[in-house]
C-alpha cells in the first residue's frame, strides 16, 4: 500500500482539513506495508523540513511580535478611554452641579422678582392713599377758602406733609 502526503497552500489533501495558514509543508512519507523505506531523497526532505521548521518559527516570531506591538497599543488606547471615562464622569457631574446652581439662582431670581412686585403694589397702594388725602385735603381747602379762614395753620401743616410723602412716594 503506497500512501503520499502533501500539504501545500494551493492544495490540501489532509484529512484533518486544519490548514488554512497557507503554509508550505511538504512531507513525503512511503509508506510500503507499514514499513517506512528511506527514499533516495530523504536528505533533500529533511532539509526542506528545516527551511520550513525555520520558516514557520520566524512566521511565529513575526506574528509574536505584531500581537505584542498590537497588545501594547491596545492597552495604551484602553487607557486612553479609561482616561477620557474619567474627564467625561467629571464634566457630568460639573453640569449637574451647574445645573443645579442654574436652577437656584432662577429660584432667587424668581423669589426677588415677586418681592419686588409686591413692594411695588404697595407703593402703588399707598400712593393711591396718599393721593386720595392730598385731594380731599385740596378740595377741604378750597372750601375753607370759599368759607373763610379757619384754622390755616393746620391745614397748611397737612399739605406740607403730604406733599413731602408724594414726593418720596413719586
Amino acid at each position: 500500500m503506497l500512501h503520499i502526503l502533501i500539504y501545500s497552500p494551493n492544495y490540501c489533501a489532509c484529512p484533518c482539513s486544519h490548514c488554512s495558514q497557507g503554509v508550505q509543508l511538504v512531507w513525503g512519507y512511503i509508506r510500503v506495508e507499514g514499513r517506512r523505506f528511506l527514499t533516495s531523497c530523504e536528505t533533500e526532505l529533511q532539509e526542506l523540513m528545516k527551511q520550513i521548521d525555520i520558516m514557520v518559527a520566524h512566521k511565529k516570531s513575526e506574528w509574536e511580535g505584531q500581537t505584542q506591538a498590537l497588545e501594547a497599543c491596545l492597552e495604551i488606547r484602553e487607557q486612553e478611554l479609561s482616561s477620557v471615562r474619567t474627564v467625561l464622569n467629571e464634566k457630568h457631574k460639573e453640569v449637574g452641579r451647574l445645573r443645579q446652581q442654574l436652577e437656584h439662582m432662577e429660584q432667587v431670581k424668581q423669589g426677588m422678582a415677586v418681592e419686588y412686585e409686591q413692594q411695588l403694589k404697595k407703593f402703588q397702594e399707598e400712593l393711591g392713599r396718599l393721593k386720595r388725602s392730598y385731594e380731599k385735603l385740596q378740595k377741604k381747602q378750597l372750601k375753607e377758602a370759599r368759607e373763610g379762614p379757619k384754622s390755616q395753620g393746620d391745614d397748611q401743616s397737612e399739605v406740607s406733609r403730604l406733599t413731602k410723602k408724594i414726593e418720596v412716594c413719586g
